[in-house]
């Protein structure tokens, strides 16, 4: 270590000024604190990238917006020459500085010369498939292109008029000519992480955003609010308002988000428990359609079924005010389906393969009795004798205990987990399995898919699903996830119900080791029957992290903390949208399934 005031004798590093793209501003057409305007661009399409980290030496962080723009005006630095780390999952610095003997740096980055109201663009080379967008929900979306005196592309760029900062799990769908979006936990400005918008957000909340809108482009969300006090936050454990409470927190006329489902409960409403929803569908009869959703409380579990009431904009529970046990709270709704298949006329739900079904129908879809399961075991989880492919049989059942037979006979859930036990066994042949899947990169097999999206398309002739990799992996001894809940799977099968066999990764948070869980394609978006398709994910640094020495958890409410990823300001705990194109980005022609 040298000693204060020593110089080295040869200099360690040859720094390469990356000067900016375009001139500065002239003075008069930008004032001496205008932003330095700093692009961070995709190679391969030229669109802004999100989610870039710029860090100074001194530890200072910019975030990209959702245009890939950073406003940058730190006061004493702005018209220096200033190096910026570069770091971003699933990109590399295409603008690599060199350290002195052309060895990499041990923080890549850039050396810029910032200048009021001037520019520079940093060049990222994506080394995921799936190309990072924008982010979909939050405050921010567009602040820093906003800073630097550029229009945004949607309406409200900074904060809607919810007042919305951060939202769990996306659950969307088109519905009576709009795109209808439902959402978990809700994040408001006016109280701490814990409090959920004041009891507002530990309801679903909503928005509609038009269709016909490229999925390339950010929407405009409108979302469903109200300015009644009470209606229905700031409760109190009695579930009565607290007057203090709202007096505080949610004066007259402060717009917040509306609860789309409020408070359901046995015997009484409980405006204390957290409500999740799940399994959003739509049913169509001639020339009518409703708009249904499960959901569970999960401090009571309880769960149920809710019908959307187009008049109050509210969903209320199937079944009165007690509403029924519906078990399959979560998966979602496979909303495009082979044509012509014996499929159609079902609805199915993947969570992450499609096991479950019913039929499309109103009565159906409200009666437990009517839900059917996929499994190749007997009655009473009979999986203890030998099965084969001819085995695989789809049982009608109740979703209060799933799969209770007409007779009585109960057949229960079977998942990839209850398969591999069977193929261990000797029960089941593995060739025989349908949801045994392996990592195309490395052949080896791909532990912990556990959420996800399934639907047709038509493009590659073949069913999709989009998947998250969960921590089971870990605890399977596969160590080589790099991030909890932030690795994404690209797999096909050529029928709803397999058999899935080999997965591509597509999405990465190897440098970071954030999650990005829940992920839900977006079909009404495809484009060219599926060559190109969208997905959005839940962006979080809690419970996430890369596994090191020790395996590293966050606790829920250590976002940021010790080997935690970090928590990143305005993306925290927000949907990002995805687009992958899937001949270019996964390098695979249209003539078949998984041909190269």
């Amino acid at each position: 270590m040298l000693a204060l005031g020593t110089r080295p004798a040869e200099a360690p590093l040859a720094l390469a000024l990356l000067l900016a793209s375009a001139a500065a501003a002239s003075p008069t057409a930008a004032a001496a604190d205008a932003p330095f305007r700093i692009e961070c661009v995709d190679s391969a399409t030229g669109r802004g990238v999100p989610l870039v980290q710029l860090t100074t030496s001194g530890y200072i962080s910019y975030y990209s917006d959702s245009a890939g723009v950073v406003a940058f005006d730190e006061s004493g630095l702005l018209g220096a020459s200033v190096f910026f780390m570069v770091r971003a999952d699933g990109y590399v610095n295409a603008d690599q500085m060199t350290c002195g003997y052309q060895r990499a740096c041990a923080q890549p980055g850039v050396l810029l010369r910032t200048r009021p109201g001037g520019k520079a663009t940093i060049t990222l080379t994506r080394t995921q498939p799936a190309e990072r967008l924008y982010r979909l929900t939050g405050g921010g979306l567009y602040r820093d292109t906003v800073l630097v005196g550029d229009t945004p592309p949607v309406e409200e760029p900074l904060l809607s008029s919810a007042g919305v900062l951060g939202q769990d799990s996306l659950m969307a769908v088109a519905y009576k000519n709009q795109t209808r979006l439902f959402f978990g936990d809700t994040e408001c400005p006016q109280g701490p992480r814990n409090s959920d918008c004041q009891n507002y957000g530990k309801f679903t909340t909503g928005a509609t955003a038009a269709l016909g809108v490229p999925g390339s482009q950010a929407p405009s969300l409108k979302y469903y609010t109200s300015t009644e006090a009470t209606d229905p936050g700031g409760m109190a454990a009695t579930g009565r308002p607290n007057v203090t409470e709202i007096a505080e927190w949610n004066p007259e006329s402060f717009p917040h988000p509306r609860a789309m489902l409020a408070g359901p409960g046995r015997p009484i409403r409980n405006y204390e428990d957290n409500t999740w929803v799940g399994s959003l569908t739509v049913i169509r009869e001639v020339t009518e359609e409703r708009m249904y959703l499960t959901y569970v409380c999960p401090n009571t579990q309880l769960q149920g079924l809710a019908l959307w009431d187009d008049g109050d904009e509210v969903f209320k529970p199937v079944g009165g005010e007690k509403g029924y046990d519906m078990r399959y709270s979560g998966a979602q709704w496979v909303q495009l389906l082979k044509p012509g298949a014996e499929e159609q006329g079902y609805a199915y739900y993947a969570s992450a393969f499609a096991s479950v079904r019913v039929r499309a129908t109103f009565n159906a879809i409200e009666d437990p009795a009517a839900y059917e399961v996929f499994t190749p075991c007997g009655p009473q989880g009979a999986c203890n004798t030998t099965m084969g492919e001819d085995s695989w049989e789809w049982h009608r059942g109740s979703l209060g205990k799933p799969g209770a037979g007409a007779a009585g006979r109960q057949y229960d859930h079977f998942g990839p987990q209850d398969e591999a036990k069977a193929i261990k066994a000797g029960w089941l042949p593995h060739a025989a399995a349908r949801m045994q899947t392996v990592d195309r990169a490395t052949g080896k097999p791909l532990v912990g898919l556990s959420r996800g999206s399934v639907n047709w398309n038509a493009h590659r002739n073949a069913y999709v699903l989009i998947a998250d990799q969960s921590s089971t992996s870990h605890q399977a001894g596969n160590a080589g996830s790099p991030s909890k809940y932030g690795e994404l799977f690209y797999c096909e099968a050529p029928t709803i119900t397999g058999p899935w066999k080999e997965c591509d990764r597509i999405i990465t948070h190897n440098v970071t080791g954030a999650s990005c869980y829940n992920p839900m394609q977006l079909p009404w978006l495809d484009e060219g029957q599926g060559k190109v398709i969208y997905l959005a994910c839940t962006w979080t640094s809690m419970s996430s992290g890369i596994d090191g020495p020790t395996d590293r958890v966050c606790d829920y409410d250590m976002y940021g903390g010790q080997h935690c990823a970090v928590a990143v300001p305005r993306y925290e705990y927000n949907n990002l949208v995805f687009r992958l194109d899937v001949d270019r980005d996964l390098r695979r022609g249209a003539g078949g399934l998984h041909d190269a």
